[in-house]
């Protein structure tokens, strides 16, 4: 390192030339400057660094007086988004001081000298106090004093304890667990380990609590790193109640990805705590979510959706032994009474986090147990399915739905016949409620994603065929879409559902959007794109002639389902099949006006062995001459024959 650095760092030191001082900083930062502060502090002596760290402690406090004096009498205007109009040279010394702690720190591991100590001291304590916080520049000094903390974490380091326990209790922490970037939540995530320095729990820590619990009601925590974070804080019991209750009065406002994330929070912290910690996570905090999962107003906002959809979370865990055990415990005391309880809305909360949680298992028991609670689900889904409630029935149908094409193989066979005899003979046609025959058939839909269940399926689809002419559109339309799905699987033939007649039927008379979807179905069968023009014309035709109005109707909306190019080669073919019709149509009427006219000059006028004489044919101005029969002849008798009969069939 050159030695004029050296001096120069030394005589901006002992005469306070802060912008010497803020120079040399800099270029230390810059990759393109040769300067290295590191190197030039290694090169010093102790009695050199000694006085180098006497130097900036007098020169910190003096700052820090300064620094306090100028904002109680002119920093009271200054708002989070402006800055003073000059410069505040005391700003910048406190900035620079971190920095070069910093710097000495990284280079170099021995014991920290205490001139850094209470520099540092001086520094942190005094700052907690400033009002001017808030702007822009000193939020820099907080994130340059979180930096020396999470280093000076760093076991090769000793007597870190004073300095991290100092940035903890100052508002640099507390800026850093409120800010919004997620920078301050990476900040804030490599201090987690300061955390065992607090005495959590007694009076003097109480302030440090109320900043975790802040951590737990934000959304700004809901990230990767946030959630181990906020995990690691459920390790610790006396901030367990403290920060579920902070987690369930976000969740009325959370998004159902942010839900998801709630969920990870827990079992993370369940899975990684042990003894009474693990307890407490499981029945006051767990067990807390699932009660009030089934007992939360469906009605009211977002919560219900919510808390459903972090339980659900939880239940895709149910694979593992102890978390499979671990649901059936904190289930079995309430779920069985609230599936019976008067209130509609608690039967249905409770059917759909039985079904979404089904098989409860509890791997503690022996196997004619464990056979005993799965009849007795089983039995409970069945009886839910004429639950007096349709919102029941809906949430039952839809729940027994997933379950059969989850666990589809696995199923007795009994349990199955009494399902389908339940939903094809009774709920397909519930006269109190549309929303659960639309159910049923949505339900039917779910069940062709198993191909095992397709051959079951093959049999009992023709039984509610009768749901095409149901009053309802909805259900219509649910069951056309049960028919696209069908089509779909190649190993039912839909028309083996429903006939093609009927389906053409209620394509001529039926809405809208039921007729979109039938058009969606019938496209591929009625016009096939990958066929010949010849084939799609013969198609077309069999339409026509089947049921016109259906016919206009299937190419009103088949337009929406055909892209631009088939749709205008499609018009060309009509058009040309059009224009060979016309043109064949008139040399057949000339044809014949000729054979007539030649009768009749042989019959008047002619002499045996003599031929008549053609006279010329009269046509209007512009209209082209027939075409001869020399080499100048296109069209073959043929083609004009078959061109004729395909455009007659058109026509009609």
């Amino acid at each position: 390192m050159e030695v004029s650095t050296k001096e120069e760092f030394i005589t901006a030191i002992e005469e306070g030339n802060c912008n010497s001082f803020i120079q040399l900083l800099d270029n230390h930062s810059s990759r393109r400057s040769p300067v290295n502060l590191e190197e030039v502090l290694v090169e010093l002596s102790t009695t050199q660094l000694d006085n180098v760290w006497q130097k900036l402690h007098q020169w910190t406090v003096s700052n820090l007086t300064t620094l306090l004096a100028n904002t109680t009498h002119d920093t009271s205007h200054i708002s989070a988004s402006q800055e003073p109009q000059q410069p505040v040279d005391p700003e910048e010394r406190l900035l620079g001081v971190i920095k070069l702690v910093i710097a000495y720190l990284q280079f170099i591991f021995i014991t920290i000298p205490k001139e850094i100590h209470s520099l540092v001291k001086a520094t942190t304590l005094t700052m907690g106090d400033v009002p001017i916080i808030q702007t822009m520049r000193l939020s820099q000094f907080h994130i340059t004093a979180a930096s020396l903390g999470v280093f000076v974490r760093d076991p090769r380091t000793q007597n870190y304890a004073f300095l991290v326990g100092t940035l903890f209790l100052t508002g640099s922490l507390k800026r850093l667990i409120l800010g919004s970037d997620k920078t301050d939540v990476h900040r804030v995530y490599a201090l987690r380990h300061c955390l065992e320095l607090f005495s959590l729990g007694e009076s003097e820590s109480q302030e440090l609590m109320e900043m975790l619990s802040e951590c737990a009601a934000s959304k700004n925590y809901l990230c990767d790193e946030g959630v181990k974070f906020i995990a690691l804080l459920f390790q610790l019991p006396c901030l367990v109640p403290i920060l579920h209750r902070a987690i369930k009065s976000m969740l009325p406002e959370c998004t159902r990805a942010q839900s998801a994330k709630i969920a990870e929070i827990y079992f993370r912290a369940w899975k990684s705590s042990e003894g009474n910690v693990k307890q407490v996570i499981e029945e006051d905090c767990l067990q807390d979510l699932m009660y009030c999962g089934v007992h939360v107003d469906p009605m009211k906002g977002r919560l219900s959706p919510n808390l459903l959809h972090l339980l659900h979370h939880i239940h895709r865990h149910k694979k593992h032994y102890a978390v499979a055990t671990l649901i059936y415990q904190l289930y079995d005391p309430f779920i069985w009474r609230s599936l019976k309880v008067a209130n509609g809305f608690v039967r249905m909360n409770a059917t759909a986090l039985l079904c979404d949680a089904f098989p409860l298992t509890d791997n503690t028991m022996n196997n004619i147990e464990r056979e005993d609670l799965l009849n007795r689900q089983y039995q409970t889904l069945t009886d839910l399915l004429t639950d007096p409630c349709h919102l029941v029935r809906i949430t039952a149908i839809k729940g027994v739905c997933q379950i059969l094409s989850d666990y589809w193989l696995v199923m007795p066979s009994p349990f199955i016949k009494k399902i389908f005899a339940k939903l094809l003979t009774e709920l397909a046609a519930d006269a109190s409620s549309a929303e659960v025959r639309t159910q049923v058939i949505k339900g039917l839909t779910l069940l062709l994603d198993n191909p095992d269940a397709i051959p079951f399926l093959k049999e009992v689809l023709p039984r509610i065929g009768e749901a095409l002419d149901d009053i309802n559109v909805n259900v219509r339309a649910a069951f056309v879409r049960l028919l696209i799905k069908v089509k779909a699987t190649k190993d039912i033939r839909y028309w083996d559902v429903v006939p093609a007649e009927h389906l053409i039927i209620r394509l001529e008379q039926d809405s809208p959007v039921v007729c979109k979807l039938l058009v969606q179905l019938l496209l591929s069968s009625f016009h096939p794109i990958h066929e010949s023009d010849q084939e799609i014309l013969e198609r077309s035709l069999t339409l026509i002639e089947e049921n016109r109005g259906a016919a206009r109707r299937f190419y009103r909306y088949a337009s929406q389902s055909l892209d631009l190019p088939h749709t205008v080669h499609f018009m060309l073919v009509i058009c040309r099949c059009l224009r060979n019709h016309v043109r064949g149509k008139a040399l057949h009427e000339e044809t014949m006006n000729e054979s007539s006219y030649t009768g009749s000059e042989s019959e008047g006028e002619g002499t045996p062995g003599s031929s008549p004489m053609r006279p010329p044919v009269k046509r209007a101005p512009g209209t082209p001459a027939p075409k001869g029969r020399g080499k100048g002849r296109k069209d073959s008798p043929l083609k004009i024959k078959k061109t004729q009969d395909t455009a007659q069939k058109w026509s009609m």
